[in-house]
């Protein structure tokens, strides 16, 4: 039957007084009606009204609904890193809440997180606890339905998702072998290298780099990916097939003579894959054509590094591998002794081969039939993670949330298998204002950020035993701020080339370590990071040393670290113009060494 008269519902609280919560109309007989209160000590719930009325459904709850999902690791483990994805619908929760307990009773709450939030967060639970259960739970939005979902829940112990660092080694390569810049054709200029003055392109950079990593378009050798470049044609001054001006050995002799060792990136990514009809027979024509006229032992010997491929991570495995096997036959074929490399891959995230849009996992493009014909791997790093709302920044390189931690998964999988072969990070950097230049985008970093996280990234990555280190990029491009458009030494040529604080503290650095390797760890913790250098044959000459913080922390720390030799002069590197040694007669106490240090790496002399 119809409802007929108003319903009041009332609370009877437990002194017995009676309050009026609302009233259910006529006209809302067959709706779920829904009434709120701040009322508390309710004891009973009463409805009444003038005519008869049916109850269907009644309930009544004391704070908003909750909706979770508990995970039981089977044993108790330590837990220090947490990532989720939690995101729990669009307008669907108030509150989500982070909570661990080691008897599913007893909870501790570890954080407040942003149901809204759609990337994957990282929540740091430090101190660690031991804890056997982990809880995620919604606080729904008071609708009449409502769902919630999480996504993924990972849980680690305090090294987080890439673990620890392995146990260090002496690097082979001195700090100027190690590191290079990427560039392209003309350096900004829009002519070839050797129309530029003496101190600008390839005369700019070499001072810092030892190599330059070109960006080796196919597209402007050839009309389609199934024909082979003439390169013999091009020496002579014919051009090439895509691009009647085109003489690569032009371009690349000026490189070679400004002392910087060419590693050319064959790019191809952009090609639609339908393009390729043949794509294994295809590949090796080109690599078998492009190694023996760039090749060492048959051709001119401008190459010295051919990587197949810079990020072609549209492609489908089966297409890329095709690819890579073809090229990097092709090339051994024509010129064993040329240095062939994959593009850039990575070995942390499994799940990218079936998630999202960049397919590039190392496992799935890199098969045991093809490691045999390369001579290294090749990763590309930047050193980013996600803000609580979901936002992607910028961090220090040693933060264990960097994407740059990721090495420590290639170095594993290199380890596992192809033993001994080198790692090339062929891309590495960070955005900054600086030159002239703004920087706005949300993985910016300031610009003396950017000068000391350049060092520390490239000590860190020294002691991790990589055998190249590529800067991502020569000089900042275009008039806006945008992702990779100010990773630049300098700024853009708009601006004239200005030197950034990233290229004075690398300079400062080749000058004064350049011919120096990484011998040792000192220290390696949340006091201070300490890093022992020397010369080729393992003498001890310098320590470095600084704290693992953000650059935004200004203070200075003072560590002490067991070390029995006089210290004769220190450096601070940190992106000054004609930064140089200073004398100290630091001397240590009891075979200890009391140190200031801070964000800015400082270099200490002993020898």
């Amino acid at each position: 039957s119809q409802l007929t008269a108003p319903v009041e519902v009332m609370a009877i609280l437990a002194n017995g007084k009676t309050q009026t919560i609302g009233h259910i109309l006529p006209a809302d007989y067959d709706v779920l009606t829904r009434l709120k209160t701040n009322l508390t000590n309710v004891k009973t719930i009463r409805l009444q009204s003038d005519a008869t009325f049916n109850i269907r459904e009644i309930a009544a709850l004391a704070t908003a609904a909750k909706e979770f999902i508990t995970i039981d690791l089977l044993q108790p483990k330590i837990i220090g890193w947490i990532e989720t994805r939690h995101w729990a619908g669009e307008g669907t929760a108030t509150a989500t809440e982070l909570l661990l307990s080691a008897d599913n009773k007893k909870w501790y709450k570890v954080a407040d997180l942003n149901p809204s939030s759609l990337q994957t967060i990282v929540t740091k639970v430090a101190p660690p606890v031991k804890a056997r259960y982990i809880k995620v739970a919604h606080t729904l939005v008071e609708n009449d339905w409502n769902k919630v979902f999480l996504w993924k829940i990972n849980a680690y112990d305090q090294n987080g998702p890439f673990g620890q660092m392995p146990i260090a080694q002496k690097n082979k390569h001195s700090f100027r072998e190690l590191l290079g810049v990427n560039a392209i054709w003309g350096w900004g200029h829009k002519s070839y290298a050797g129309l530029l003055k003496e101190n600008e392109g390839p005369g700019l950079y070499n001072s810092i780099a030892s190599h330059a990593r070109n960006y080796h378009f196919i597209k402007w050798e050839v009309t389609d990916p199934d024909h082979t470049p003439d390169y013999k044609a091009m020496a002579e001054g014919k051009g090439m097939e895509a691009q009647a001006w085109l003489d690569w050995d032009r371009e690349y002799k000026v490189w070679q003579a400004k002392d910087l060792r060419v590693h050319a990136a064959v790019k191809f990514g952009e090609i639609d894959a339908n393009k390729w009809d043949r794509p294994y027979e295809s590949a090796y024509k080109y690599a078998y054509a492009f190694a023996e006229h760039f090749g060492p032992t048959h051709g001119n010997g401008l190459v010295d590094v051919m990587e197949i491929g810079n990020e072609p991570w549209y492609y489908e495995a089966d297409l890329y591998k095709n690819i890579l096997l073809g090229m990097a036959k092709g090339a051994k074929a024509a010129d064993p002794k040329m240095f062939v490399l994959p593009c850039a891959l990575q070995s942390a995230f499994p799940q990218n081969e079936n998630e999202g849009l960049f397919k590039n996992y190392m496992g799935a493009r890199i098969t045991p039939q093809i490691a045999p014909y390369l001579d290294g791997i090749n990763v590309h790093y930047y050193s980013w993670t996600h803000r609580a709302d979901g936002t992607r920044i910028a961090v220090h390189p040693e933060d264990p949330a960097s994407d740059m931690r990721g090495i420590l998964n290639d170095i594993r999988f290199r380890n596992k298998n192809m033993p001994d072969k080198p790692i090339y990070v062929t891309e590495w950097g960070w955005d900054s204002d600086g030159g002239g230049e703004d920087c706005t985008h949300s993985e910016c970093v300031s610009e003396q950020a950017q000068a000391i996280y350049a060092i520390r990234a490239l000590l860190m990555y020294a002691r991790l035993g990589v055998d190249g280190m590529t800067w991502f990029f020569y000089a900042n491009e275009g008039p806006n701020s945008s992702l990779f458009t100010r990773s630049g030494l300098t700024s853009s040529p708009s601006k004239g080339f200005q030197k950034k604080k990233s290229y004075y503290a690398l300079q400062s650095f080749i000058k004064t370590l350049g011919d120096k390797h990484f011998l040792k760890v000192i220290k390696e913790d949340q006091q201070g990071w300490v890093y022992l250098l020397g010369d080729k044959k393992g003498k001890p000459t310098h320590l470095v040393a600084w704290k693992a913080v953000s650059e935004k922390d200004k203070k200075s720390y003072e560590i002490s670290i067991p070390y029995k030799k006089e210290i004769k002069s220190i450096m601070n590197l940190d992106g000054a113009i004609n930064e140089a040694p200073k004398a100290t007669n630091l001397k240590p106490r009891n075979g200890q060494l009391r140190i200031r240090i801070s964000a800015i790496p400082v270099v200490l002399t002993i020898e």
